[in-house]
């Protein structure tokens, strides 16, 4: 039985010849010889190498079109992302194609499919919250192998080598709970979601960590929530239960929600009770009371997000692994 999910890095070191001349064999490149073609094509097909995940992007084959992979594009900070980078890409030439994965493994990997089918000459991807949780990644670490220019943002996956462009979600999270703090809070709640997210898990430690410093972490009052659309009757329980006087929310849907609860409960905001969110979108800013919110700067992040990605495209030889930091900064409002 043929090996399934095979890389090309591992088709080329069963055929002991480069990935680049497994790739052209497989495109049909005047540069190989028939009997050559023949062979990587015998063994790709005994080990069932699908080749719609080969790069074609080339040098000599190039479409000055970027794949852009995200998993929500309702949430109000994809669209800041996306935003900044069909900005920049079109700035610099290059024309954008996305697709949303809807969270979903599956569908990221026929996005993916789809995309790199020679038509993009790289990739900006925000991992699927089911890569995350499942770990498989072998979609992307293909493209990597086969020299696929792919750049992670938002989210990252540590086993991947490739570039990442990222929000300081730790020190992020520990500011605003300081913030908190600074303002005589000393029951603060953590309302989170979505745990198998890499942002949510730096959130939860940014959290803990200045109320450790502080000394006043309750490991009661982290809470984490399955469905943030329909949560209001959860935190409305927690919010009778517990005697809090501020609570962090991981994204803007909880703090707006808490907020709404807090209110049905008589508890005035922010003299008895203070709220800070993530993401400041606009609902954010148009709710009353407005909330204090964590702007992680994602136009930035996706202008940052789509130059590297053309600068790797352009000069691969040049491109390296390593994380770029876009800093986030707290908006107060209202409701802190």
């Amino acid at each position: 039985m043929g090996k399934k999910n095979i890389t090309i890095k591992e088709l080329a070191d069963i055929l002991n010849v480069s990935i680049s001349t497994v790739s052209k064999a497989l495109n049909d490149s005047h540069e190989i010889g028939d009997k050559t073609k023949a062979k990587v094509k015998e063994v790709a097909a005994l080990y069932n190498y699908r080749p719609n995940f080969i790069a074609k992007s080339l040098k000599n084959q190039t479409t000055k079109t970027i794949g852009v992979v995200v998993p929500d594009i309702l949430n109000y900070f994809f669209v800041k992302v996306l935003y900044g980078i069909e900005k920049e890409s079109r700035d610099r030439g290059y024309k954008v194609i996305t697709c949303i994965s809807h969270e979903s493994l599956e569908i990221e990997v026929e996005n993916v499919t789809t995309l790199t089918n020679g038509r993009v000459d790289g990739l900006l991807i925000c991992p699927s919250e089911e890569t995350q949780q499942t770990k498989n990644n072998g979609h992307l670490k293909e493209l990597i192998d086969s020299s696929m220019p792919v750049i992670t943002f938002d989210r990252t996956i540590n086993a991947l080598q490739c570039p990442s462009v990222i929000s300081d979600d730790l020190e992020a999270a520990r500011n605003a709970t300081q913030h908190l703090i600074s303002k005589g809070c000393k029951s603060i709640a953590l309302f989170s979601a979505h745990g198998d997210l890499s942002v949510m898990q730096d959130r939860v430690k940014g959290y803990r960590s200045a109320m450790q410093e502080n000394h006043l972490l309750d490991e009661t009052h982290i809470f984490s929530f399955n469905d943030v659309a329909h949560a209001e009757a959860s935190i409305l329980e927690i919010l009778k239960e517990h005697s809090l006087d501020a609570v962090l929310t991981i994204d803007e849907l909880l703090s707006v929600k808490t907020i709404k609860m807090a209110q049905q409960l008589n508890l005035a905001i922010p003299k008895d009770f203070k709220v800070i969110g993530f993401s400041n979108g606009q609902i954010s800013q148009e709710f009353h009371p407005s909330v204090s919110s964590v702007d992680q700067h994602a136009e930035e992040m996706g202008a940052l997000a789509a130059g590297l990605l053309i600068d790797s495209i352009k000069n691969p030889e040049e491109t390296t692994i390593e994380s770029k930091v876009v800093k986030s900064s707290l908006v107060e409002r209202d409701s802190s």
